[in-house]
């Protein structure tokens, strides 16, 4: 009998898809691989030149932002200082410094501080003795994205 069936255990070392096609083709879509000679991170396609002009622009925008920053502070001393010298109380003058440093803020385009109050523990909201809380309405400096830090560190 000369058939080309023979039992064998297991199958033999043909690949499973047959004959003819290539390697590459059976570890992913043609459309998920990348140029080998540009290298890239799989997750964010950026390669290590791009990450690292991103993460740049990140850094000098928060370096710009924590500039204006201080200068609005500066305006908030400023403001409160004169208020005190003509004779304003010093919780008001405080009001008046934040509203100065909130037009620089927003000149800037930076997240404005607002004001509010201090709630005691008994939930009075009217005390006197309460004091004024700043909080800021947004986030001054912005974090480098994850894929993009790791496209950065990946490549090598």
């Amino acid at each position: 009998m000369n058939s080309p069936f023979k039992m064998k255990p297991g199958r033999g070392n043909m690949p499973k898809t047959g004959n003819g096609i290539p390697p590459t083709l059976m570890s992913c879509s043609p459309m998920k691989q990348t140029d080998p000679k540009k290298k890239t991170d799989p997750k964010s396609n950026m390669t290590k030149e791009e990450a690292g002009e991103k993460i740049n622009s990140i850094f000098s925008e928060n370096s710009r932002r924590v500039a204006a920053e201080a200068m609005a502070k500066s305006d908030s001393s400023a403001a409160a200082k004169g208020a005190m010298l003509v004779g304003i109380a010093k919780r008001e003058a405080g009001r008046i410094g934040n509203e100065a440093a909130n037009v620089t803020r927003k000149k800037e385009k930076l997240p404005t501080v607002m004001r509010g109050r201090e709630v005691s523990s008994g939930g009075v909201l009217n005390n006197p003795k309460n004091k004024d809380v700043y909080t800021r309405v947004g986030q001054l400096e912005s974090d480098v994205p994850a894929n993009v830090a790791r496209a950065y560190r990946n490549n090598r």
